[in-house]
């Protein structure tokens, strides 16, 4: 990216106070991020106002975005050779700002939106296209209203793709993000029951993350689970090129057969579209990720990748971190890290990738509560702690959180001794109890939602490099 100021207020509708010829290479809105070259964006959140950080982000970057009246009030101590761009409003201006930049770029942009599985589909795709294409891809899960203006503003001339996480809160969330992005190409990995708190139903929940369909293109395509019954419903009356891909339906579009462990790490399986059939190696272990797997596929097929290049570039693959990654841990044991963020279907997915590690070894299942689940919440929690009960070998079912006693509750009534399963209230007091009680050679999945900080209790337990 490279801007000059007039350009950005021009975008904008801003008036530049200072050199208007400057240029920027970057936009930060983080003032401790900020380097040369970069645009810092003061906005204005719940519990800051990037307005008080103008001057201190203009010691290192060369010009900040910024309310009119704050302009007016502190132009007279800008220091040499910076300057601002004056808006009504930061925010949208930022997001106006990426809108117009993403529109010198004719390039495929490949939305990706979902219930649970977004972040890494996400990086499955960049793969994927990696084998053919210079892509340029969502960092970490920098997915909603601020996140993917700076993603699309990180374009570059020698992009030939993008790839771009869209969450959501609420209807027209994922439609404004898609607006900005302008995507031809729309994957949906599944309809869960996540922000059902917010949302109040799972139809309102695929409404919204439908609305990604919605804004595609005649002539762009919707990659969609086929073994979701509301992505299937989504699917219907498009006007665009639809490919369901599916791990139990043969009359799918894309297929996968015989998905089966490879190590400890990763399973393989092989795929099928039309009459094209590839043997898949993905670095990643989980049933679940066959899905993924086939998602990225789908797009890299509906960009014109042949079905071997989109399997060559799974065996590739690198993941954003926190999830199911393998490390070493205290007295032997083994560490699935999958802290990022939990639902009730992702849960149970990586207690699946628990039980399928080294029968004989024990197993222990460390469990925060799951957040936004509205009407769904006890049931889901339930349901987990269930599942977890009927695992062979396993030696421990630890929660964290008071949501998370559900799960406790859940797993006692589904016949789990009293023994076996342990509450805590915070990361804190579950990593002591590990650190002490932690049996020898033993798997360990350690899984909650984001604002539970597992991954506190990964980094008691891992062995440090």
């Amino acid at each position: 990216m490279v801007l000059t100021l007039a350009e950005i207020a021009a975008y904008t509708g801003g008036s530049v106070y200072g050199q208007s010829g400057l240029e920027v290479a970057g936009v930060q809105i983080d003032s401790r991020r900020v380097k040369s070259g970069d645009l810092f964006a003061a906005l204005k959140g719940e519990q800051t106002d990037g307005h008080n950080y103008v001057f201190k982000a203009l010691t290192e970057g060369t010009a900040a975005l910024v309310e009119k009246t704050w302009a007016e009030s502190n132009q007279a101590f800008l220091p040499p050779g910076r300057a601002l761009v004056a808006v009504s409003d930061p925010q949208a201006a930022l997001q106006q700002l990426a809108k117009r930049y993403r529109q010198k770029f004719a390039l495929p942009v490949i939305g990706v939106s979902g219930s649970s599985g977004k972040t890494t589909t996400k990086d499955m795709i960049a793969a994927v296209l990696a084998e053919k294409l210079v892509v340029h891809k969502t960092r970490g899960n920098f997915n909603n209203e601020l996140g993917l203006p700076l993603t699309l503003l990180g374009l570059e001339a020698g992009h030939q793709a993008a790839v771009v996480e869209m969450g959501m809160r609420g209807l027209g969330e994922i439609s404004f993000l898609a607006s900005l992005a302008k995507p031809n190409v729309g994957v949906i990995t599944n309809i869960g029951t996540t922000h059902m708190e917010l949302l109040g139903s799972q139809e309102n929940i695929a409404r919204a993350k439908g609305e990604l369909l919605q804004m595609l293109p005649a002539d762009g395509t919707a990659v969609l689970n086929g073994d979701d019954p509301w992505c299937r419903r989504l699917g219907e009356g498009l006007i665009c090129r639809v490919i369901y891909y599916s791990l139990n339906d043969p009359k799918a579009d894309l297929t996968a057969q015989d998905v089966t462990p490879w190590g400890e790490r990763g399973i393989s399986f092989r795929a099928s579209y039309l009459n094209q059939t590839a043997e898949v190696l993905l670095p990643l272990p989980g049933r679940h990720n066959a899905y993924n797997a086939l998602a990225a596929i789908g797009a890299g097929l509906s960009l014109g990748l042949d079905l071997e290049s989109c399997a060559r570039g799974l065996r590739n693959l690198q993941l954003t971190g926190m999830r199911l990654e393998i490390c070493p841990g205290l007295r032997g044991s083994r560490i699935i890290d999958d802290t990022y963020n939990a639902n009730p279907a992702s849960t149970r997915a990586a207690l699946e990738v628990l039980a399928g590690q080294s029968a004989g070894l024990p197993k222990v299942a460390v469990l925060g509560s799951m957040f936004e689940l509205g009407p769904e919440e006890e049931n889901g929690h339930r349901m987990v702690g269930s599942f977890a009960a009927g695992i062979p070998g396993m030696a421990y079912l630890v929660t964290v959180g008071e949501l998370a006693r559900l799960i406790a509750r859940g797993a006692l009534e589904a016949g789990m001794e009293e023994q076996r399963v342990f509450s805590f209230a915070d990361t804190a007091e579950a990593s002591n109890f590990l650190r002490q009680s932690l049996p020898p050679d033993a798997w360990v999945l350690v899984k909650g939602s984001r604002g539970m900080k597992m991954e506190r209790i990964v980094q008691e337990l891992k062995i440090q490099a």
